[in-house]
């Protein structure tokens, strides 16, 4: 999203924010490909971002994946650092309840009930996050806000899958939940990745014809001049 935004605007400064460090190795490699000079990377967390109140002109979230507790603070984070009437966006894969997160949850199921293990619970699949994301940017003092659907595909198992191996922690995000594994038990997610991709497999080609939806949204707004009203953020941190 960086690299899009420095290409598109080439007059402004853009900054991209990441937790993982290969991602921002992988992020400044495309900088210099494009030799895109107007952007810059830095660690950080959505939940505590390294950036003063008001440093930004406009904040886009975009696939930030956790659960309620950190998106809600993440909310908040947004508003804390762009300025006011500044642009704020959130855009989430698949925030409604379709065949990618049925699939999710059968796939645990199915996981769980081979290796004789209670299955994880629904709301802690991270990438079924329903949040009332627009009702909570109202509350922290956003106006003219939108949701619109940027993306209605269908597409297949490889299709599907390269996209999530394209952003390495979110699959291991899936794996873990899936699988009850430790992040940091390396041979454990090995196992689980091709146990997840087995039993992803069959379950689409026997439950979904092959192929499932996937879609997201983007939900876009301007932050206030005045300030957050006393109270709210901390209901929402």
């Amino acid at each position: 999203m960086s690299i899009t935004a420095a290409r598109r605007f080439g007059d402004s400064s853009i900054v991209g924010v990441d937790i993982d460090e290969e991602a921002l190795e992988l992020a400044r490699y495309k900088a210099a490909e494009y030799t895109l000079g107007n952007v810059a990377f830095g660690t950080g967390n959505a939940v505590d971002l390294p950036y003063g109140d008001s440093t930004f002109d406009a904040v886009l979230a975009n696939q930030v994946v956790g659960g309620p507790a950190a998106q809600q603070k993440m909310l908040s984070e947004i508003l804390r650092v762009v300025r006011p009437d500044g642009g704020v966006g959130v855009a989430r894969s698949n925030p409604n309840p379709n065949e990618v997160m049925q699939w999710i949850d059968d796939v645990a199921l199915e996981m769980s009930s081979r290796r004789g293990i209670d299955p994880p619970a629904s709301e802690q699949n991270p990438w079924n996050n329903r949040l009332p994301v627009r009702q909570i940017l109202g509350q922290l003092g956003v106006r003219g806000i939108k949701t619109e659907r940027a993306i209605s595909a269908q597409t297949d198992f490889s299709t599907f899958l390269i996209n999530l191996m394209t952003q390495r922690r979110n699959l291991l995000d899936l794996v873990d939940y899936v699988t009850q594994c430790d992040r940091g038990d390396k041979a454990a997610q090995s196992r689980g990745c091709w146990e997840f991709l087995q039993v992803g497999k069959e379950l689409l080609d026997r439950k979904y014809g092959g192929k499932l939806e996937v879609s997201c949204e983007v939900v876009r707004g301007t932050k206030m001049k005045q300030m957050i009203p006393a109270g709210i953020a901390d209901r929402h941190a």
